[in-house]
């Protein structure tokens, strides 16, 4: 039998236990539980009103569960306005029928959190366009 060393256990960057939503009498979310390890891409898909945009609110602070408990890097996490998902480190990227379709890729997710430059420049809007650049690179994987 040979030796191993065990697993480092596994950071969980988000995890959303038993979140519900009713809009009166319309149940949008019962006991979703969804679990995202750090580092790790997930897609959420399902038919209309599955409750994927309902459940995307919650996480974004747009909504509040009235169900649940929401955690992210393991702590438990009240979220009551899209800056404070942001200060969790989470954004969300629309469909593209939201997307700027004359923006590159990176400038449509730094949209609303542009960097500008230092000086005049920056004064009358020129962005920071190396340094946002670098922040993308920079970006933790959660």
């Amino acid at each position: 039998m040979s030796e191993s060393t065990p697993a480092a256990p596994v950071r969980t960057a988000i995890a959303d236990r038993g979140i519900a939503k009713t809009f009166g009498h319309v149940k949008a979310l019962v006991d979703a539980n969804v679990t995202v390890a750090a580092g790790e891409v997930v897609a959420l898909f399902g038919d209309n009103g599955a409750g994927k945009s309902t459940f995307l609110k919650c996480l974004q602070g747009i909504h509040r569960p009235d169900q649940g408990e929401i955690t992210m890097d393991d702590q438990p996490v009240e979220l009551h306005s899209i800056r404070d998902a942001q200060s969790h480190g989470v954004e969300c990227v629309h469909q593209d029928l939201a997307l700027a379709p004359d923006l590159s890729v990176i400038d449509n997710m730094f949209l609303g959190h542009e960097s500008l430059r230092r000086g005049l420049l920056g004064r009358v809007g020129t962005l920071a366009r190396a340094e946002i650049r670098s922040a993308a690179r920079r970006a933790p994987a959660r």
